[in-house]
């Protein structure tokens, strides 16, 4: 009798979890935008913007809003199309460009675009080689002898590829970064972002589809690839997934990621010029109670910041922060907002002399999430802006309720902006329309960049400030 009205307690939960995860509303927070958003993708879309993406144009009038449109299975086909709009009323301009790009992949697809003109699609693929005796290498192990005359060899290469065209699929190259044809052994790709006139793919090799050591490779606009062999990033044995995250500024990249095989989070530095790789630095490790996995990595103007996720339960309900590296962590002033159990970070980018994340919240009961809000939070600013432009300043702006900032993106004026979907997940066929809103009209007065500097006597101003908030 007990454990009948249990089933059915659990039955009518999840069942009215099911029924409130289909009447959420998107609802903008419009006040909190410099421009409110607009909608950019209707139900009409969503079959060629399976995954859609916003890139820059090669200039501040328009943004390329990509999408990816898959079929198959193991492989699966992709075709982009693009959608060129105006940045200063998102209003589409001409009419979408198809371009029939036919990439197979068996993983999830990574789309990122640059600043000069072009698009890369970084994933996994697997190859099938056929020899035999008679032309067979010696790699293979088939010599031409009388016993085994026209033998066949069949020999698999999983790889990580990537594909690069220019906005109008006029000119297409693509290349391998890495390549096994040992039985297990594969790659999980985890990040793919452009940087001065190179693409940059951030993935694992992999054994029985855990995740081993941490990689990178770079591929250049013109067609070559960065180092002759991927450079490892990680000295220690991962043992499981990762989930590594990057950024950099100048010359200097910051790569934080999780280290199951000693329940830590850790990051090391890497600079793109010599290719050296920092020391291998723990930051945080689990407790009895609380687990932790790296949410976001960020610069300011002078300084890096890396977020750590705590988790109790699968549920993340708090950040932890290093400034700069330093071992010495603190809880980050942030709380999940009243009837949300669990969070990610959407987006994060630096904010003058402080950053600001975009936390996406969310309800979930029995894994269905019907509650969603996205915020803007702003630490430790306190610049001005040289133009005078209109500033949102505040430290909580909330966006949307019952959507998902599935993407953030800057343009080269550092007007900054957030696609949103109308779902509380955003992602697979759970979506009808998206928009486009313009959150900051200025995230940094250093239009091109600068060098990273930092002191100790600033990193502990630093620390101060953040917590003071």
């Amino acid at each position: 009798q007990k454990i009948g009205m249990n089933k059915k307690t659990i039955f009518i939960l999840a069942f009215s979890s099911l029924l409130l995860a289909a009447s959420a509303a998107y609802d903008p927070e419009e006040a909190s935008f410099i421009k409110a958003p607009v909608q950019v993708l209707t139900e009409d879309d969503v079959a060629a913007y399976q995954i859609p993406f916003i890139g820059r144009y090669i200039n501040s009038s328009y943004i390329c809003l990509w999408g990816l449109s898959g079929t198959g299975q193991n492989p699966t086909t992709y075709n982009a199309y693009l959608r060129l709009l105006n940045s200063s009323t998102f209003a589409k301009v001409g009419t979408d460009v198809t371009t029939n790009i036919n990439v197979q992949l068996y993983s999830k697809p990574y789309l990122t675009s640059s600043t000069n003109g072009y698009f890369a699609i970084a994933g996994t693929t697997v190859t099938t080689t056929t020899l035999t005796s008679a032309n067979a290498s010696a790699d293979a192990g088939v010599g031409t002898t009388a016993a085994n005359a026209g033998t066949t060899v069949l020999t698999t290469a999983v790889q990580v590829f990537i594909y690069l065209s220019t906005l109008d699929a006029t000119a297409n190259a693509q290349a391998t970064l890495a390549s096994t044809t040992t039985d297990g052994n594969g790659f999980t790709i985890y990040r793919n972002w452009f940087i001065n006139n190179y693409f940059y793919v951030l993935f694992t090799s992999t054994t029985d589809g855990v995740d081993i050591a941490l990689y990178i490779q770079g591929y250049s606009v013109t067609g070559d690839v960065k180092w002759s062999a991927p450079i490892q990033i990680s000295s220690s044995i991962l043992n499981g997934a990762c989930s590594p995250y990057s950024a950099h500024q100048g010359n200097l990249m910051v790569i934080a990621w999780r280290l199951v095989s000693q329940n830590s989070v850790v990051y090391t530095t890497f600079d793109l010029t010599t290719s050296e790789v920092g020391t291998e630095t723990i930051l945080a490790t689990d407790t009895a109670t609380t687990q932790f996995s790296v949410a976001a990595v960020l610069f300011s103007e002078n300084y890096y910041v890396i977020l750590m996720s705590q988790s109790t339960g699968g549920l993340s309900t708090g950040l932890t922060i290093s400034v700069a590296g330093s071992t010495v962590t603190s809880v980050l002033d942030f709380a999940l907002t009243a009837n949300y159990n669990t969070f990610t970070v959407a987006a994060s980018n630096i904010y003058f002399d402080g950053w600001f994340i975009i936390p996406h919240q969310e309800k979930a009961v029995a894994n269905v999430v019907y509650a969603s809000e996205d915020s803007a939070q702003i630490f430790n600013y306190s610049k001005t802006t040289a133009n005078n432009q209109t500033q949102k300043t505040n430290t909580d702006l909330v966006l949307d309720t019952d959507g998902t900032v599935v993407q953030g993106f800057t343009l080269p004026d550092q007007s900054y902006y957030v696609l949103i979907l109308d779902s509380t997940t955003g992602g697979g066929d759970t979506w009808e329309n998206g928009y486009i809103g313009q959150v900051f009209t200025q995230i940094s007065n250093n239009i091109f960049g600068h060098a990273l500097k930092v002191t100790l006597s600033a990193v502990f101003a630093i620390i101060a400030l953040i917590f003071a908030f």
